[in-house]
């Protein structure tokens, strides 16, 4: 859809136009956005500032998507600062939308885009030269474009309006001015107004015009109720906002939806970070407390996925901020019920596959529950043991006799038999999940390949890997990725191991043109696997694909494999 032209419904002071052009554009499913010519024509008004407030006061909130409503009013506000003698920061509009765009439109609209950019550039050039110099240019503009006129020749006569400079709005003390600023304050007032409105507000109010600080707690909390976490933390951020009595609500809100760099916007310092632990702590804590109660009563707690929530983002924060967790149990405790849950349904397949194992024999979840025991146990103390504890022997309660014997286990070595009695005929029973018998090898076949995958986790197999990397010319590319064990399970160390490398190699040489290696690397010696990669990795003739860092993860496998 092309971009309509505003600027005689804007000399003509027409809002009304301007804000039906504007809705039939943005309303159209092949927009690329907020129009350029609306921040463009904005010279055309009599009085800018005037008009932008006509217009703001028939912008509701649900006008238009929050997207467009963040870069609608982004615009105006750079349109505004431009009429004011500011234009940098149209400028960097400008720049910022043809981008986005550029990344929207197709191959045939990106040549479009780039005929028009030429023909503004040599508009310039027309502009600046008015001898013989620009004569020339013209024709030369006639010959490149085949005589295509920029948007502001076809205007009429009476359309185009000299590049006026009003003076600075926000440092001008005319009543004219305080009545506008006056206007454009009661406006953030508003509710009936999009709170997006606040991005004008550098152009109204002067720098140390204080009166605009008592609005924004009410702005934030509107931008908040409807999701724009990311404005919320620019505006405290920019402004020092921290100590607004519902600061602590705005950032559980951002955690909540998991906007971790709105979060890493507002907390730049170790305090800030410190209290915002502090404050998930005991908001995990509360979360335990009532998933405890739950459990006592033989229900599932609604609040789990909240817990989870809050403790993952929580917890990684703290890590990549380098904070010890040790005073914030609570979000260890957290943050570690994940793994337990999944651990507690491995416990359960592991069970149900030797059932259906012809010999039978052997206790092949005994490596399963020693996590789940040290998963519940370690670095959590009286905080939440009992919960997540709790939580294990509930997990296997719920499928009723036919995990029973699991449950009691679980129940005696946690100390939690009379719990048990007291919830057991309280808790509605689930069938047990349907799980393939154990044959030896993988019995999870996601995909049908013809490629032949081998799974490395012996001596032997991991030479077979290096003696392929040795034959010269043989491998042509080999794609890395790796995988790591659950997160929470890296008990008092902020990185787990990595556990499986995978390979898909394409070589040039050999039966199979493409061949796949997943490597146990809990299992294999390190110093082998070492020259393995050493091998592959100074390989000049292999090509290397995989998103990941080849040296971070070396060190990683030097200082954490079979420790």
């Amino acid at each position: 859809m092309e971009e309509p032209s505003f600027a005689s419904d804007m000399k003509s002071n027409d809002v009304t136009q301007v804000l039906a052009k504007l809705t039939a554009y943005l309303t159209d499913p092949q927009t690329p956005g907020v129009p350029l010519s609306l921040v463009e024509d904005l010279a055309s008004a009599a009085n800018p500032p005037e008009f932008v407030l006509n217009l703001v006061e028939r912008l509701s909130p649900t006008c238009f998507t929050l997207p467009l409503q963040r870069r609608l009013f982004k615009g105006l506000a750079a349109a505004l600062s431009d009429c004011l003698g500011k234009p940098e920061a149209l400028n960097v509009f400008k720049g910022d939308t043809q981008s986005r765009r550029k990344r929207k439109l197709g191959k045939r609209d990106r040549m479009k885009l780039k005929e028009e950019r030429l023909t503004a550039e040599q508009q310039n050039v027309l502009k600046e030269d008015k001898g013989n110099a620009g004569d020339a240019a013209a024709a030369s503009v006639g010959a490149v474009v085949g005589e295509k006129r920029p948007r502001e020749q076809v205007m009429d006569d009476k359309d185009i309006v000299p590049n006026k400079r009003p003076c600075n709005l926000a440092d001008d003390t005319s009543q004219q001015a305080h009545s506008l600023r006056s206007r454009f304050l009661k406006l953030l007032e508003t509710d009936t107004v999009s709170p997006f409105s606040v991005y004008l507000y550098e152009a109204y109010c002067p720098s140390d015009d204080l009166s605009v600080l008592s609005t924004l707690p009410q702005i934030i909390d509107r931008l908040s109720s409807i999701g724009a976490t990311s404005d919320c933390a620019a505006l405290i951020a920019k402004h020092s906002l921290f100590t607004l009595p519902q600061y602590d609500k705005i950032l559980l809100t951002i955690l909540k939806g998991e906007d971790v760099q709105s979060l890493m916007t507002i907390l730049l310092n170790g305090d800030r970070r410190a209290a915002f632990l502090g404050l998930v702590d005991r908001e995990c804590k509360q979360f335990l407390v009532e998933m405890e109660s739950d459990l006592d009563a033989g229900e599932w707690s609604a609040g789990q996925p909240l817990l989870r929530t809050y403790s993952k983002h929580a917890a990684r924060l703290a890590v990549r901020w380098g904070i010890d967790t040790t005073p914030f149990p609570h979000i260890v405790c957290g943050w570690r019920l994940g793994a337990i849950s999944w651990l507690v349904g491995e416990a359960v397949e592991a069970r149900l596959k030797a059932r259906t194992t012809r010999d039978g024999g052997g206790t092949p979840w005994e490596g399963v529950d020693d996590l789940l025991l040290k998963a519940v146990r370690a670095g959590t103390g009286a905080a939440g043991e009992s919960c997540l504890a709790k939580t294990v022997v509930r997990g296997f309660l719920k499928y009723g006799e036919g995990m029973m014997s699991a449950a009691l286990e679980f129940a005696q070595e946690l100390g939690l038999t009379n719990w048990l009695e007291s919830v057991k005929d309280r808790i509605v029973a689930v069938p047990l999940p349907t799980v393939a018998a154990n044959s030896g090898t993988t019995d999870l076949p996601l995909y049908s390949t013809s490629v032949p995958i081998e799974f490395v986790d012996t001596p032997e197999g991991l030479d077979r890997v290096r003696q392929l990397f040795a034959e010269d010319g043989k491998v042509a590319i080999v794609a890395l990725d790796c995988e790591w064990t659950p997160e929470p399970l890296a008990i008092g160390d902020a990185e787990t191991p990595a556990a499986l490398l995978q390979m898909g190699i394409r070589t040039r040489l050999g039966e199979h043109k493409y061949l796949c290696f997943v490597l146990d690397l809990m299992n294999l010696d390190r110093d082998k696997l070492e020259e393995v990669l050493s091998s592959l990795l100074t390989n000049d003739e292999i090509t290397k694909i995989g998103k990941f860092n080849f040296v971070f993860h070396r060190i990683h496998f030097e200082q954490k494999l079979n420790d």
